[in-house]
């Protein structure tokens, strides 16, 4: 939409920047998963992802016959949970704080049989951890080594203090396709999941 308003402005508007995966996972197969620390982002993969996909089940769907508890992951069913929800942060650190709470998510996922495709945001900024990469990315792995394909929006800018381009190559070595833009990364894991794309941008 964007992009739409600069054209008709006659102002560029270059495609937000994407850092594709430095190592190439075997097929993807399952559904999608999607972990978020933030609320607005899953709910725009929610959109993006069910006009694609079908059917999409999670801890904040608007729509109850399609919200689920936060663990649950029923099976076959593309599954988007926003772990910065208040009832998930009562008492802990909120992930864009800590993210081990989306670490512990793709560790499970990977040992229970990993879905074809995970989605992950990943949260720059001061009020952000010093280092969400390093935390994310042992998850990650272990889910592209169990042969399912990740992918990661990463929400923050060049002057954030974690490094923009650090971060994102940090999670590109471990085999994530990382994007700027929410919607670009929830088409590219839908595509995924689908069977018509591959995990790269």
């Amino acid at each position: 939409a964007a992009g739409a308003v600069a054209a008709a402005l006659g102002s560029p508007f270059p495609e937000p920047a994407a850092w594709p995966a430095e190592t190439r996972p075997g097929p993807a197969r399952g559904p999608l998963l999607g972990l978020f620390s933030g609320g607005t982002n899953c709910l725009e993969v929610l959109a993006v992802a069910e006009d694609l996909l079908g059917a999409v089940c999670s801890n904040v769907h608007p729509d109850p016959a399609r919200r689920i508890a936060a663990d649950a992951r029923p099976e076959g069913t593309h599954v988007l949970v926003d772990l910065g929800d208040d009832e998930l942060t009562a008492g802990r650190p909120h992930p864009m704080i800590d993210p081990a709470a989306v670490a512990d998510r793709l560790r499970a996922a990977a040992q229970a049989g990993p879905p074809g495709a995970v989605l992950v945001d990943v949260m720059l900024g001061h009020a952000a951890h010093a280092d969400p990469a390093a935390v994310l990315a042992p998850g990650l792995e272990a889910v592209t080594s169990a042969g399912g394909a990740a992918v990661a929006v990463l929400v923050g800018t060049a002057g954030d203090p974690q490094g923009l381009d650090r971060q994102a190559r940090a999670l590109a070595e471990v085999g994530a396709s990382v994007h700027r833009s929410t919607a670009r990364a929830a088409a590219q894991a839908a595509r995924v999941v689908s069977g018509s794309g591959s995990v790269s941008p």
